[in-house]
């Protein structure tokens, strides 16, 4: 309820800085990338939410940077548009993979982590 009070007022302030509204300020991809980013990382967690916009961002940003003009190099037909194509491709690629193999999302696996190293030395 208290979020979404914020986002009402949020709403009504950005209404009233443009002066006009219309449903293009909200794609739909961006909702999409929302749900992505919170099955990445864990349902129902703060710190879930928080690590999924890192990873994917992160991913976003390595495939930009890196991966991207490499194939543009060994597939010249491609063109430079392929930078922008791959990232989505591999942001559904990533999300179909934590659907399947590990849907409790990042914020588990930091939880399992952190719980065998509070433990380790002595496993009892």
């Amino acid at each position: 309820m208290i979020s979404c009070f914020y986002a009402g007022i949020a709403g009504a302030l950005m209404a009233y800085q443009f002066q006009f509204v219309s449903v293009d300020y909200f794609p739909f991809i961006d909702s999409l990338w929302y749900i992505g980013v919170i099955i990445i990382g864990g349902m129902g967690s703060v710190p879930g939410s928080i690590f999924g916009v890192i990873f994917v961002k992160g991913i976003s940003e390595i495939l930009t940077l890196y991966v991207a003009p490499l194939i543009a190099k060994v597939f010249p037909a491609l063109g430079l548009q392929i930078s922008s194509s791959i990232s989505l491709i591999f942001f559904a690629l990533i999300v179909i993979v934590f659907i399947v193999y590990d849907p409790r999302g990042l914020d588990y696996r930091w939880n399992v982590f952190k719980n065998y190293y509070r433990l380790w030395p002595f496993p009892y």
